[in-house]
């Protein structure tokens, strides 16, 4: 839980917390606390706000000092714009993150007929057995429209043609669907 220490009703130190009143409070010895005890010291329980959503590529969410509406201490945020560095840093971890989830996603569905991963189940395409032989080949499709589909996408992102997306399910109907069938 998140406190504000107040000192003749002026905001003294955010965040501050229990442990921090036992600090600085070296020759007192505390039990519990109540809500009451708290305010005896100048702390209040700051309450949780919601934040607009906001592009997380081209934003950050900055926490400001909490508001005292007259009876309760409200947290508060602002929303800002991030540097060229940190957009471009963003959008390097962003690309890295669905690379993974598309990896993991192909993996699993390897994994759903008994392979070890994606790159297991294609390793089989020139197998003697018709059964290995198939799912290699449809392993190898599906690997190649995927990565394909992301190619595309990480494309457009780089030529300012569409806004980086998030993570796998903002674009999840453009990608291919895996199935066996």
């Amino acid at each position: 839980m998140a406190y504000v220490k107040v000192k003749d009703g002026v905001l003294e130190q955010y965040p501050y917390s229990k442990e921090m009143l036992i600090r600085d409070n070296p020759n007192v010895s505390f039990g519990y606390l109540s809500n009451e005890d708290l305010s005896f010291w100048g702390l209040y329980i700051v309450h949780p706000s919601p934040y607009t959503e906001f592009n997380r590529i081209t934003h950050k969410l900055i926490e400001l000092d909490p508001v005292y509406d007259g009876e309760n201490w409200i947290q508060q945020w602002s929303i800002e714009e991030v540097s060229a560095e940190e957009k471009s840093s963003n959008i390097i971890s962003t690309k890295n993150l669905i690379n993974k989830q598309a990896q993991d996603r192909l993996d699993s569905f390897a994994m759903s007929r008994g392979y070890d991963n994606i790159m297991s189940a294609c390793s089989y395409v020139n197998s003697t057995n018709i059964t290995f032989q198939s799912e290699a080949q449809k392993c190898i499709e599906l690997r190649d429209s995927m990565w394909n589909c992301l190619m595309n996408i990480f494309t457009s992102v780089d030529n300012n043609l569409r806004a980086m997306p998030i993570n796998i399910n903002e674009i999840e109907n453009e990608l291919p669907v895996l199935a066996w069938d």
